[in-house]
């Protein structure tokens, strides 16, 4: 009979796009080679109000059983003023305290299954520092049984006190990259010996099955930069836009933006910025594949699946120089460059098009550096290690 190890992550399913939510599944429904998986997670789809929108209590998705527990409230409304507080105030241990309550999800049911039920497991992972079921696990479980995988990157929160006990109590944490490994041993002292980089593999398709024409005729496209994630402010697209609509102005092209993905709030519109919505995984790689570049302008990042898809279709890649981990894959791959200012982004577009063969030798660059370190081989052999020790 195969050991059991038990995943927890505030949203969990086929429908969940996030960042965080798809690691955590791709982590999970590879192990099941192993072990018999689980999952503890909640019954909200929305992370903006955490409501109770799956009705069934349990799931089998890809040999991985879903246990969804029911959030006690949804998202406080005051949250942002909460926050707005605490920043001035970060060591006030009160506004710590409601704000991580605030934060959200609160869900009693499936922290006491946890203190319960914890007995049967080997071990426990905990996906996300962010939120108050991530805060309440790792306080409920016990220390040897916890691997910690924080997706932390260079953002306040990472540096509220009431953190502390999440990054110094479990047994292991798994990082992304060397980046948020080094953040987090400067912020919370963890010890050397507890942590280990692993990331995420990738599985994409080889570049030249992908119809990247289809992509251009179906969406009007010929010459154009790619985004792919939420368009969302908080992601600094409504930044990415304005600095395309400066760059057009400046240097007049059949160069377009496309932005792929849900739209988290209206942006003004513009004859060179093509919006795509929702696409398929063949589309998005085409989309990647037939793009100049993919652009990332976040500059809170801890890992970007969406970089190392760019690399993996053979394309450079142009970043927010403000995150340390996109630089990052940028100057270790030698594989895409950066910008801090809206004339930089000018002279990196530029560049790009001006010399295509110097592009391509990036994207190719960024395709070793991506199979080298994110391919499912190395990633699970750390896992793995993990797992067992």
């Amino acid at each position: 009979m195969k050991e059991k190890i038990l995943f927890v992550i505030p949203r969990y399913g086929k429908t969940m796009h996030g960042g965080a939510e798809w690691h955590c599944r791709q982590i999970a429904e590879h192990v099941t080679e192993q072990y018999d998986v689980e999952v503890a997670t909640t019954k909200a789809v929305d992370y903006t109000t955490w409501r109770n929108d799956f009705k069934d209590d349990t799931e089998e998705l890809n040999g991985v059983l879903i246990r969804r527990f029911r959030n006690d409230r949804e998202r406080a409304k005051d949250h942002a003023h909460t926050e707005a507080n605490l920043r001035a105030n970060v060591q006030d241990i009160g506004l710590n305290l409601k704000w991580i309550f605030d934060q959200g999800p609160l869900s009693t049911e499936l922290v006491e299954f946890l203190k319960n039920s914890h007995q049967n497991y080997k071990k426990i992972v905990v996906f996300q520092y962010l939120y108050t079921l991530n805060y309440m696990a790792i306080r409920a479980l016990p220390a040897e049984k916890l691997i910690f995988v924080p997706l932390a990157h260079d953002e306040p929160q990472v540096r509220y006190p009431i953190f502390r006990e999440s990054f110094r109590k479990p047994a292991k944490i798994v990082y992304n990259s060397e980046v948020e490994y080094n953040l987090v041993k400067q912020v919370h002292h963890v010890q050397e010996k507890d942590g280990v980089v692993a990331g995420v593999g990738i599985e994409a398709p080889k570049r030249e099955s992908v119809d990247v024409e289809a992509f251009k005729k179906k969406f009007g496209v010929n010459n154009y930069l790619v985004f792919i994630g939420r368009i969302d402010p908080a992601k600094r697209v409504d930044v990415l836009i304005q600095d395309f609509k400066l760059y057009k102005k400046n240097y007049p092209s059949d160069l377009k933006l496309v932005l792929v993905g849900k739209q988290v709030k209206e942006m003004k519109k513009h004859p060179d910025v093509v919006e795509t919505g929702f696409v398929s995984e063949e589309e998005k790689y085409a989309a990647l594949a037939g793009a100049l570049a993919l652009v990332n302008p976040s500059p809170y990042e801890s890992l970007s699946l969406i970089v190392l898809e760019s690399f993996f279709m053979h394309r450079p890649v142009i970043v927010n120089a403000y995150c340390d981990v996109l630089k990052y894959h940028c100057i270790k791959s030698n594989g895409g460059l950066w910008y801090e200012t809206h004339l930089e982004f000018d002279e990196v577009v530029n560049y790009m098009l001006k010399n295509p063969s110097v592009s391509d030798k990036m994207g190719e660059n960024g395709y070793v550096y991506a199979q080298e370190h994110y391919n499912w081989d190395v990633v699970l052999e750390k896992w793995f290690k993990v797992l067992e020790s």
